[in-house]
């Protein structure tokens, strides 16, 4: 396998579509093993993405459109593993009669927490009334309500640890709390309640190698709430991670450049365009 090697005109987006596709090939253990020279950007794999949208919602200030592409992403509890569809957070997040926060106004991030309370036994009342009327021939359209209403509860009811503890980190944020508190507060919440799939390092180890020395660092002191997660967001972006070492058995994914020198049995140049490669 180290004798073959796919050939890019530059690293990203291509480079990841390409090992991706090429991990898919049959193989006899597992996915094809495949080397990416200069690795892969932290935020294209599908934890990296997760954990970014969770940076930006907490930019957004828990706005509701932000927050709704979040919580699926996250970790639930209780007895029956529940994982939130995208409609079902929307239905959610829009239920609970907030929007939170903005620029002008970013301590609306802090009204979720209070509205799930309020909002749990909102619904629980409102299950109750409707299951006892799924008898009474005069209240049909009450009674059809129940099976909605106790979906909606279930899911507020899984997913609420985990919007609390996001939550709190916002509240850090609000409170222009410095990087060296913010950036723990996000960790330990990555840790805890994202979901992570695939096997290996996970994404908050990978960034804490990165800005634990950054939130410690004396000239960082200055980053606080808006800016420390500015700060985290754009060493996020710069982060990439391994795919495999050269010279195991890998076939080799890199650019054109990068091959310079190196020797390989069999090479496929992808992107080969008059005008475009060779320039």
């Amino acid at each position: 396998l180290e004798d073959i090697a796919v050939l890019v005109p530059t690293l990203d987006p291509v480079a990841g579509l390409v090992a991706e596709r090429l991990a898919r090939l049959p193989w006899a253990d597992g996915p094809l093993p495949v080397h990416v020279a200069g690795g892969l950007p932290l935020a294209g794999l599908a934890a990296g993405a997760r954990a970014l949208a969770v940076v930006r919602a907490l930019r957004a200030h828990l706005a509701a459109p932000a927050l709704a592409e979040v919580l699926p992403t996250l970790r639930t509890v209780g007895e029956e593993a529940r994982h939130l569809s995208h409609g079902a957070a929307a239905d959610l997040v829009w239920s609970l009669g907030t929007v939170g926060g903005n620029p002008a106004r970013p301590e609306g991030a802090l009204d979720w927490t209070p509205r799930l309370a309020e909002r749990e036994r909102d619904l629980a009342e409102q299950l109750s009334r409707a299951q006892a009327a799924e008898d009474d021939p005069d209240r049909p359209a009450l009674a059809r309500r129940a099976h909605d209403l106790e979906r909606l509860l279930a899911d507020l009811r899984a997913v609420r640890p985990a919007l609390e503890a996001l939550a709190g980190v916002a509240a850090l944020a609000v409170r222009a709390a410095p990087l060296g508190a913010l950036w723990p507060a996000l960790r330990d919440f990555l840790g805890e309640w994202l979901l992570q799939p695939g096997e290996g390092l996970r994404v908050q180890t990978v960034l804490d190698e990165r800005l634990r020395p950054l939130a410690e660092a004396a000239a960082c002191r200055a980053l606080t709430g808006e800016d420390a997660l500015e700060a985290i967001e754009g060493v996020f972006q710069g982060t990439r991670t391994a795919a495999g070492r050269f010279g195991e058995p890998r076939v080799y994914v890199g650019t054109i450049g990068g091959a310079v020198g190196l020797a390989f049995g069999a090479v496929r140049v992808i992107g080969l365009a008059d005008g475009h490669l060779p320039s």
